[in-house]
């Protein structure tokens, strides 16, 4: 058995090298196209040479701007969100448990997204100060 497997590993090696050392057989037709292709990329190579440095700057500033305006969407769009955030009158409510497993004792659902932000059933609580911190006192 073990006689087996390294006739069958020297076979294998001794394929290698004889696949490893015949050239690759290349047409004669995709020599030529590729010359030509390498021909044309070095004319092309010569002719933007002298602006390279110019459009590296170019490239260089693009990425800049485009990384600035990405910032400032980004920021944009938070502070929307932000101001949509602080529209909701959850807090502020009567009906509001300040518990994070019933936070509305009349719409739970809605409570504390932005569908309460035209809430039919908002009321204001009496002293909101002084509610809060009444817990905290006794």
């Amino acid at each position: 058995m073990i006689n087996f497997a390294i006739a069958t590993t020297l076979n294998s090696l001794q394929m290698m090298f004889l696949l490893s050392a015949v050239p690759p057989v290349l047409d004669p037709e995709m020599v030529a196209n590729l010359e030509r292709l390498g021909q044309q990329l070095h004319a092309f190579g010569q002719i933007l040479s002298p602006y390279l440095g110019i459009i590296c700057v170019a490239v260089a500033w693009l990425t800049v701007f485009a990384a600035i305006g990405n910032a400032i969407v980004g920021l944009t769009e938070a502070a929307h969100r932000m101001r949509t955030m602080h529209q909701i009158p959850c807090s502020r409510c009567a009906f509001f448990t300040n518990d994070h497993r019933l936070k509305c004792s009349v719409d739970p659902i809605v409570a504390g997204s932005e569908a309460a932000i035209n809430c039919p059933h908002y009321e204001p609580s009496r002293d909101t100060y002084q509610s809060r911190n009444s817990e905290n006192i006794i």
